[in-house]
């Protein structure tokens, strides 16, 4: 009898680690915040091609449209979570006991 728990191909090891996708969200927020007053509003691609031209930062080791995904991805779960509080706000009884929302 013989039990495989797993493969045992060799495989690259992940370069996206968890909570780096926050990480990314801060940057391109700070880069975007950072622009001149006088220049036409700054998207967050233009703000991920800036950071990738940092090579004192982590970025230029992605590519742009992998940065994108990841951006997008984080801006997702951000917004799922704020749905998730409102939702525990609007409802008293999935608050934790002795916990008043009214006040």
């Amino acid at each position: 009898m013989h039990l495989n728990f797993g493969s045992t191909k060799k495989r690259r090891p992940k370069s996206w680690k968890a909570g780096l996708g926050e990480v990314l969200l801060h940057d391109v927020e700070a880069v975007i915040a950072a622009k001149p007053k006088t220049q036409k509003k700054m998207g967050f691609e233009e703000a991920i091609d800036l950071l990738r031209k940092d090579k004192t930062k982590e970025w230029h080791r992605f590519s742009r449209q992998n940065l994108l995904t990841r951006e997008r991805a984080a801006r997702a779960e951000g917004r799922r979570q704020q749905r998730e509080m409102l939702d525990m706000l609007a409802d008293p009884s999935s608050l934790p006991n002795g916990y008043d929302h009214s006040a």
